[in-house]
């Protein structure tokens, strides 16, 4: 082999190496200080200290819509909601929160959405236990989609009361951060598999605060209310975690607490946090003003 070629195939090995570190993480954007992992440099949204790419993990990708379904941009089909009457001054699916509005309980997923596939159905939203949840690109479309439903997206201060339930928590289930509680990527990692002696479950007792970095695991999405501790006294699920949810602001991230695939799922699951970039695994509930 001529020494040119030689240096072909090193450069070419650079590039792969260079390229395949740069897809573990992701981060936000040059100079974000509330990402703890990453850049990934290939992707032009990278999500923001959620991870994206496989890795060496064995996990699938953040784009990945084979238990979510397809994302799209369409404006739901002129099929109205069913008319279910109010329970509790609030249309079904909802609660009451304060007697000042009312919420979904669960986040938002479309009217064909099962256990195991998101749907394709975008007649309107539905707020439906057991089932995949509604993953959308836009504000707007998540926006469409309540007001088909005869509701609204929740302003960011409705969002907040929610989240923080009526003991005012940091987290919907408490002040204190739990691995396993929602669904983020720390509450499934590999404790049991691993092999990598940074991995601290038996220290810990189980999953902790960054262990997937550590522990390796996988991580997706969960149909709605999967988890029996992730929810308030309000009877509000899933609002920590599984799908970051879009309010109705005018911020440029207009997105509140959390998703399965966030690097720091102990800040970015905080029911006070607002991203400073623009995170890919996007959801929503629906707010309604009721009769209460």
């Amino acid at each position: 082999m001529t020494e040119g070629a030689l240096q072909l195939l090193s450069v070419a090995a650079t590039v792969i190496v260079a390229s395949t570190f740069a897809a573990v993480r992701c981060g936000g954007k040059t100079g974000d200080t509330d990402t703890a992992v990453l850049a990934d440099t290939q992707d032009s949204d990278p999500g923001g200290g959620c991870v994206e790419e496989t890795g060496e993990t064995g996990a699938p990708p953040d784009s990945d819509d084979s238990s979510g379904g397809g994302e799209t941009d369409s404006p739901p089909d002129s099929t109205p909601p069913p008319d279910t009457g109010l329970v509790d001054g609030c249309p079904l699916g909802m609660v009451p929160i304060e007697g000042a509005f009312c919420i979904d309980s669960y986040e938002a997923s479309r009217p064909d959405a099962t256990s195991s596939s998101a749907g394709s159905a975008e007649a309107y939203a539905t707020s439906r236990e057991g089932v995949m949840p509604w993953k959308v690109s836009e504000q707007s479309q998540a926006q469409v989609a309540c007001e088909a439903a005869g509701k609204r997206l929740c302003t960011p201060d409705e969002w907040y009361t929610t989240c923080i339930g009526p003991g005012h928590t940091t987290y919907a289930y408490g002040d204190e951060y739990q691995a396993t509680t929602c669904n983020g990527i720390d509450s499934s990692c590999d404790c049991e598999g691993s092999t990598n002696e940074a991995c601290a479950c038996d220290e810990h007792g189980g999953p902790y605060a960054g262990c997937y970095y550590d522990c390796g695991g996988s991580y997706g999405m969960e149909a709605t209310g999967s988890r029996a501790g992730c929810t308030n006294g309000y009877g509000v699920w899933d609002i920590n975690g599984n799908l970051w949810e879009y309010v109705q602001s005018s911020a440029e991230y207009p997105v509140r607490g959390g998703a399965y695939n966030c690097g720091d799922s102990a800040s970015f699951h905080r029911c006070d946090y607002e991203p400073g970039w623009n995170p890919s695994a996007r959801g929503f509930r629906c707010c309604h003003d009721g009769q209460l």
